[in-house]
């Protein structure tokens, strides 16, 4: 394929290594080890003095954790989510461990996956028959959008990545269907699997390995985060200064981008390097600030989207204030770019995900007027490893089978399944064509699944297929969503129920709020209530009034967006520190921009519904062009 790049946008010389997004970091290696050093120390010291007596310390020499020195008056957010807290300067940092809402339940209390029942003498069903069983196809449509969903994507990759086990190049470690032990927990395919009966086992490495806290108490097994906690656009700009450096111009605060011959928009750049990650051979992919964002066709199209809006807003203020530099220019407009994309996030998608009731119960609305004052110092802004392993994967369920493409007229044309938009970067860059608009205006014009613990065929049966060599050919996701939690050692979807303020089920019966037919396959394959794993238990659940997600997933990503809210220090409404907030009349600006204006301005459309994230049979949801959906006035970011 010829691609007709028509000019690099303000060219430099660079050098890209291997993405950073993957914990392909000397920082993760380095924690891995020493967790791994720690884990056998517990685990001697467990045997003589039982678990509950270890409330000591890790030697200073095993202790991964660096101090971090921060300027008091620094006024712009650090890349890696260092300094937002100044007490405790390393809450939220890129590869620093996730919190857990409950103990973890490891086979061994400290390091060895899940694998018992709560019945003696009994193991889990096996990930790969629950995912046969209870997360079968089952087609279904809902008054969300495909924009809703994929826009969900973006934010999980904005604050979490799970570190892969990495050997000592830094390369992740792969398993084969005979290994097992501290680096594999493979998922052997079970006899009824009709879709594997040429291959054995699904291979699984393990997660990275991270010490409790960076208090380096003596403890569990945790897992790292490779991106930092906060809602900071760090899949734009990456989660440290090596990424953040890959993906700026240099010049007039603009990112690097690309012209395509034909086409107005700004693209992402392409690296100088034949091979990426997950991609074939032959493909090239992009600088972004997240390698993940080759993952699938419109998780790449959102890239481009704040991509084009960052370069729009430098250009706007280098007219404005002519005397910035780039390096205000750029700070100035990543501060903006964050503030628009968390008002996006906490008063357009935030409210559908989980309800009026929920959403106001924890306070996660945006004030109409003045300042945020309830900034909270003592809250670890840290992701749940609840939400990385199972809550923020509620998506998963939603995707469809197939999905369209648009044109300017919202005509859906040419279908793809899901396996053909995977990797799908080859795609995007047509002489003369607007692929990439094509899709992301295929978001707006299409529902997704409604939300129950069905997954579609390709990524419950086929995932990957073709992509992947070895010992497997293909995968399923529900087995992994599965699989992963017990990896982490996720008690089961009961005890979180429980926390809740849910009944917790002595009976599978007692599970009310799951229907009766996805109750039956959950009795067909688990053993008893307190088996079912979180994954399964939490996407199984009716919808809470006005949601899309159950009453506990729910329960668990209000408590986590509400902690990213009051726990940060650069939240674009706090105003609580003059030097490092917005002014009353910018901090208005930001309340006008919707997700609506930020389409419009970077993707060839005319007119949008009311309210992207929801299907024009909503009500209330009227199409209005583009030029009456308001833009920031910039003016109020000019220097005097």
């Amino acid at each position: 394929m010829k691609f007709l790049v028509k000019e690099i946008y303000f060219p430099r010389f660079y050098i890209i290594g291997d993405p950073l997004s993957f914990g392909r970091s000397k920082r993760s290696i380095d924690i891995h080890k020493k967790s791994i050093i720690q884990l056998e120390v517990v685990k001697k010291l467990s045997q003589k003095y039982g678990t509950r007596k270890l409330n000591g310390k890790v030697p200073k020499k095993f202790c991964p954790f660096e101090q971090v020195f921060c300027r008091s008056n620094a006024i712009y957010r650090s890349i890696d989510g260092s300094c937002n807290n100044l007490e405790h300067t390393w809450y939220g940092m890129t590869n620093s461990p996730y919190k857990r809402l409950l103990p973890p339940e490891y086979d061994d209390g400290l390091d060895a996956p899940k694998t018992k029942s709560v019945l003696e003498n009994q193991t889990l069903p096996n990930s790969r028959l629950i995912a046969l069983t209870t997360h079968e196809p089952n087609i279904t449509q809902s008054k969300i959008s495909n924009l809703f969903l994929f826009y969900g994507q973006t934010i999980d990759h904005d604050i979490t990545s799970i570190a892969s086990l990495l050997d000592h190049n830094g390369i992740p470690l792969t398993c084969n269907c005979d290994m097992s032990g501290p680096i594999c927990f493979n998922i052997e395919v079970p006899p009824q699997d009709i879709f594997n009966r040429d291959q054995t086992c699904f291979i699984f490495p393990r997660s990275s390995a991270s010490v409790v806290n960076f208090d380096c108490d003596l403890g569990h097994r945790e897992q790292l985060n490779t991106v930092s906690h906060f809602l900071d656009l760090s899949f734009l700009y990456g989660s440290d200064s090596e990424a953040e450096e890959e993906t700026r111009a240099r010049v007039r605060g603009f990112l690097l981008a690309v012209r395509i011959r034909g086409i107005k928009h700004d693209y992402l750049p392409f690296r100088n390097r034949p091979f990426c990650q997950g991609l074939r051979p032959t493909d090239r992919c992009f600088i972004t600030g997240d390698a993940r964002a080759e993952s699938n066709a419109f998780l790449t199209g959102f890239q481009t989207v704040f991509l084009r809006q960052h370069n729009l807003i430098a250009r706007k203020l280098s007219l404005i204030n002519p005397l910035w530099n780039d390096e205000k220019l750029y700070q100035e407009t990543r501060k903006i770019m964050i503030a628009l994309n968390q008002h996006i996030v906490y008063n357009q998608w935030l409210p559908i995900l989980l309800g009026k009731n929920i959403y106001e119960k924890y306070e996660l609305k945006p004030q109409r007027e003045g300042f945020f004052m309830s900034y909270d110092k003592t809250i670890e802004p840290y992701l749940y490893n609840e939400l990385a392993t199972a809550a923020l994967r509620f998506g998963h369920t939603l995707i469809k089978h197939q999905m369209s493409k648009a044109d300017r007229n919202m005509n859906q044309f040419e279908k793809s399944t899901t396996d053909e938009f995977l990797f799908t970067s080859r795609k995007f860059y047509r002489n003369g064509t607007e692929t990439q608009e094509d899709y992301m205006r295929g978001l707006l014009a299409e529902d997704c699944y409604s939300f129950t613990s069905a997954l579609n065929p390709s990524l419950n049966h086929q995932l990957f297929q073709g992509t992947v060599k070895g010992d497997t050919k293909r995968f399923s996701l529900g087995a992994l969503n599965i699989q992963r939690g017990r990896d982490h050692g996720l008690p089961g979807y009961n005890s979180y129920r429980a926390f809740c303020g849910l009944q917790r089920a002595k009976t599978f019966e007692e599970f009310i709020n799951i229907k009766p037919e996805i109750l039956a396959r959950i009795k067909a394959v688990y053993s008893h209530p307190d088996d079912v794993d979180l994954f399964t238990g939490g996407t199984s659940e009716i919808p809470v009034d006005g949601g899309v997600v159950g009453e506990t997933f729910a329960c668990l990503l209000a408590l986590q967006f509400k902690e990213l809210k009051f726990g940060d220090r650069f939240y674009y409404e706090n105003g609580k520190d003059s030097r490092i907030g917005f002014s009353i009349d910018q901090l208005n600006e930001i309340r006008k921009f919707t997700m609506e204006r930020l389409l419009c301005n970077t993707v060839s459309i005319d007119a949008l519904r009311e309210n992207s994230f929801l299907m024009p049979s909503a009500e209330n949801n009227k199409s209005k062009e583009c030029f009456e959906f308001p833009d920031l006035n910039l003016e109020k970011w000019k220097d005097v």
